[in-house]
Formats: C-alpha cells, sequence, structure tokens
C-alpha cells in the first residue's frame, strides 16, 4: 500500500511538470529535476537504488541526472541520445568512421546553403537538425522547394535551429535495425519499417504518424 502511493504520488508530479512546461513554456528537463530531487517517490527510489523510468529521447527524466544517485536505470545517457536527438552529430560519427551514408553538407546561413544546393542535382533532402516527430525531413525535387525548407528551418518552423543538414537523395526503402548496448556488447532485438510519407505511392511530406511495422521484410542473412 504505502510503495502504490509513493508511486501514484511520482506520477501525478510528473502530470503536474507537463501541464506547467505546456502552459509557461519552460523547459522541460529543468522542471523534471526539481520536482524529482523533492519528491518522497524518488526519495524511495534514491534509498533503494534501482528505479524503472520510461526515458524518451525529445524529453523527460536525464538518464545522466538518476545516474548521480547511482540509481540503476535503462536507457540512452545525454552523450548517447543525440545518435536520435541530432541528425548532423550522426552525420560526423559516420564520416569519422567511415560508416556508409549519403554524401552531405551542413549549413549555418541561408547563403551558403543555397550555394551548395545549386551545385548539387535532384531531388535533394533538406534535414531539421533536432527531433521533429517525424516532420523535418524534406524531399525537395528542385531548387525553389529546397530553398523554402532551408528557409522555414532557419525561420524556426522546428524550433530555434543554429544548422541545416543537406545530404543526397538515396532511393530506396529503409529499415531500422535495433540493437542494445552497454558500451562493451551488443543484443539485438529486431526490425522495424514506417511510414515515411503521408499519401499512397510515396507521395507528399515526411511525418512520424502514418504507422510502422516490424519485422521487416527486408531483413535477410547478408544484412
Amino acid at each position: 500500500m504505502f510503495l502504490s502511493l509513493l508511486t501514484v504520488t511520482f506520477f501525478i508530479s510528473l502530470l503536474v511538470c507537463f501541464i506547467v512546461s505546456y502552459l509557461f513554456s519552460k523547459p522541460v528537463d529543468g522542471i523534471l529535476e526539481k520536482i524529482i530531487s523533492t519528491n518522497i517517490a524518488f526519495a524511495w527510489t534514491k534509498y533503494l537504488k534501482f528505479a524503472i523510468f520510461v526515458v524518451w529521447i525529445s524529453g523527460g527524466v536525464k538518464i545522466d541526472y538518476l545516474e548521480k544517485f547511482r540509481i540503476k536505470v535503462f536507457g540512452p545517457n545525454k552523450l548517447a541520445s543525440q545518435l536520435e536527438g541530432s541528425k548532423i552529430f550522426t552525420k560526423k560519427i559516420c564520416e569519422k568512421y567511415n560508416i556508409p551514408t549519403a554524401k552531405f553538407g551542413i549549413f549555418s546561413n541561408l547563403n551558403d546553403s543555397i550555394v551548395f544546393l545549386n551545385k548539387n542535382k535532384f531531388p535533394i533532402v533538406v534535414k531539421a537538425d533536432g527531433l521533429a516527430a517525424g516532420k523535418g525531413v524534406s524531399i525537395c525535387q528542385n531548387l525553389l522547394e529546397a530553398k523554402k525548407s532551408v528557409e522555414e528551418i532557419f525561420n524556426g518552423k522546428f524550433g530555434k535551429a543554429k544548422e541545416v543538414l543537406i545530404e543526397e537523395f538515396l532511393e530506396g526503402e529503409e529499415m531500422s535495425f535495433f540493437i542494445i548496448s552497454d558500451g562493451v556488447s551488443y543484443k539485438k532485438f529486431g526490425t522495424a519499417q514506417d511510414h515515411k510519407r503521408v499519401f499512397d505511392g510515396d507521395k507528399g511530406p515526411n511525418t512520424g504518424g502514418m504507422g510502422a511495422y516490424s519485422p521487416s521484410g527486408l531483413i535477410n542473412k547478408n544484412l
């Protein structure tokens, strides 16, 4: 009974956190840290040195924060989460370790972006750097579309943007292959494909809401 009350108290605190964050547009992580550090349920968790939290990439309880209290928690830390949270970070990792990836350019202003676009063939892909609920990627068929996409990103369509990623268009199907790693060993746990574009026949803009399926039919022994 006591543990149940603690759990309810903790999740009520999380709900309050999101309401405050939404109403006042304050960073959710900072509010969470203040609530968690004083919350009675979290105090009990610190005593047990064990916690089960749902930790998501775009916000919420930071793994790094929980680890400061030596609490065992499963999820990506701040550095590792950039592989999902920053397309530019991931491209630089691919470049550094010679991981096959589409050719790309990273730009901090509109003029340099347009110069690059004029030198490349179309279609071309324009990407907002951070998380954008699956909507931050535009497959542009011509210079006009590409310029518009770059302008929207720098104008804050997906949040404040210091840089934009532009890369060559690779035609084909995309598959996600999932692993869990502790930094030394790893375990694989399946594949998935999601529906990127809003209309049939790969038409329309990218969206994060069209669904996904697993396992992927693309997986084979060679892959």
